[in-house]
């Protein structure tokens, strides 16, 4: 295949992403430039809320290939969609990594158009957090984060659609390419820790005093005004929690943030079971994370030294959600015991037991 210029990958990045968008009813400001463009025409004309994040706006050429940006302040204003030309026309074959990417930076824009009381965008939001104020832990794992694992396994599909309806040619040469990279995506996707991250971002909000109730409504149900937490039955009573995806309240509930923070001998017996399902749920993801990196051993899919890290890391991980919930039965049959000490006593004294 020949060469690219920098106009058809300019065509090319503003046609995938156009058409992306509209099949959802969505546009951007599509902003496909050289370095040189990017610094002298759209730096100096971006509205950033904050100084990080034109700090990070800065840094962004030397660390991605591209990036969306959602002006918060108008949230009726479309984001910039930046792809960043240069990168890739150092590849033999350019066109598989611009179609992926564009994908990529697409699916970005569509994620921020759910609830905020989807699981999803729950993660979303916490995960922007992190990435404002721990740029360098981002950009070391940038695969890491959920919103990227979800754009990464959404961009490879929608790109082996395109590459074989309008360049098949070019999919026969890179399937190989293409099916290690989609292996590597849906192991970040297994390997995902939601709780890991909400941890992080707990730690990130003492350090840089950021009261979490003030930036997202989810924080509301959870915390108070100095990033503590409520007692669970007043998370159970929050009206709001009716809406929220289950998956949410497993993350919290389950973080050792929140679990370092409440003595469950005293617990009421409703706030035990609503623990005892996110501990049981947590346990169980850690349960079949376990045995997919397993199967990817013994599939050759992973290599020793990956496994033995992952390894380690989830048996970790499985010892400690196992401590909390031997924790949890010894608090429940301490309530139970009482209960059943109490009705014995009062029914050897002809009290009515109902």
């Amino acid at each position: 295949m020949k060469k690219l210029s920098t106009k058809e990958m300019k065509e090319i990045a503003n046609q995938i992403i156009s058409t992306e968008l509209a099949n959802y009813n969505l546009e951007a400001n599509i902003y496909p430039v050289n370095i040189f463009e990017y610094y002298t025409k759209y730096i100096p004309n971006a509205n950033f809320e904050n100084k990080n994040n034109f700090i990070n706006a800065l840094k962004m050429p030397m660390t991605t290939k591209g990036f969306t940006f959602w002006h918060l302040e108008c949230k009726t204003e479309k984001p910039d969609i930046v792809v960043f030309i240069d990168y890739f026309k150092k590849y033999k074959n350019p066109i598989l990594d611009l179609i992926k990417h564009c994908f990529h930076e697409a699916k970005h824009y569509i994620q921020l158009t759910v609830d905020d009381y989807d699981y999803i965008k729950f993660i979303r939001n916490l995960e922007t957090i992190l990435t404002e104020y721990d740029w360098d832990s981002y950009i070391n794992c940038h695969d890491d984060f959920s919103f990227e694992i979800e754009a990464n396994i959404y961009a490879i599909n929608k790109t082996k659609e395109l590459l074989k309806d309008k360049y098949p040619n070019i999919y026969q040469i890179e399937k190989s390419n293409i099916d290690n990279i989609e292996k590597n995506y849906n192991l970040d996707y297994m390997l995902f820790d939601a709780i890991e991250q909400f941890d992080k971002l707990l730690h990130i909000a003492l350090l840089n005093k950021i009261i979490l109730i003030n930036t997202y409504p989810v924080f509301d149900i959870f915390l108070n005004n100095i990033n503590g937490f409520k007692a669970i039955n007043d998370i159970i009573k929050n009206p709001n929690l009716k809406d929220l995806d289950e998956r949410i309240v497993y993350t919290v509930l389950s973080s050792n943030s929140f679990l370092k923070s409440i003595d469950m001998e005293k617990l009421s017996d409703i706030e035990l079971d609503t623990l005892n399902k996110s501990l049981q749920y947590t346990y169980n993801i850690y349960i079949n994370q376990f045995k997919f990196i397993l199967n990817s051993f013994n599939n050759n899919a992973i290599n020793l030294n990956y496994f033995t890290q992952i390894k380690n890391v989830l048996i970790e991980k499985i010892k400690n959600i196992n401590g909390y919930i031997t924790l949890l039965n010894s608090a429940k049959d301490s309530k139970q015991y009482q209960y059943e000490f109490i009705k014995n006593r009062l029914k050897n004294n002809n009290v009515k037991i109902l």
